[in-house]
């Protein structure tokens, strides 16, 4: 009898820890936004768009100011949406590294009105700078979890 017990209150302790580690998981993982074809897509659009525009910063600015002007207001309302969606502050702080005030592109649109960006290489360096930003913030949209409603 007390080996019955025993095995019991084993079966009970293991079906108590499998309980509080599915809950446990199940509460991380809701911790982050779920997936979102459009913050995707802003993401993913607005890395072409604005490697192709930083192709033209061996130009004189003053050629682009329209371009960078539209940009600037593609890539803030991107980060509106996703300060929109709920439990997403690592995706909002990565767009705020690339667009706040004295973040990664505004720091490049200031030294761009400066003058043209030379030599080649210096430029070819900025853009891998902020590729590599755009790839991280992809990433992360793109491993964010499925709903049963989202493609």
């Amino acid at each position: 009898m007390n080996t019955l017990f025993r095995a019991r209150t084993a079966r009970r302790r293991f079906l108590l820890v499998a309980l509080a580690t599915i809950l446990l998981l199940s509460g991380c993982a809701s911790t982050i936004a779920v997936y979102d074809a459009k913050a995707y897509e802003n993401a993913t659009s607005l890395k072409v768009e604005t490697l192709a525009l930083m192709d033209s910063a061996g130009d004189v600015y003053a050629q682009h100011t329209e371009a960078v002007t539209d940009l600037r207001t593609k890539l803030k309302k991107a980060e509106e949406y996703a300060r929109g969606l709920d439990k997403n502050t690592v995706a909002v702080s990565m767009w705020e590294t690339l667009t706040s005030d004295g973040g990664m592109l505004d720091r490049f649109f200031k030294e761009w009105q400066q003058g043209p960006i030379t030599p080649p290489a210096y430029l070819d360096d900025k853009k891998e700078q902020v590729s590599k930003a755009f790839d991280k913030l992809i990433e992360l949209e793109s491993r964010k979890q499925k709903s049963a409603g989202s493609r």
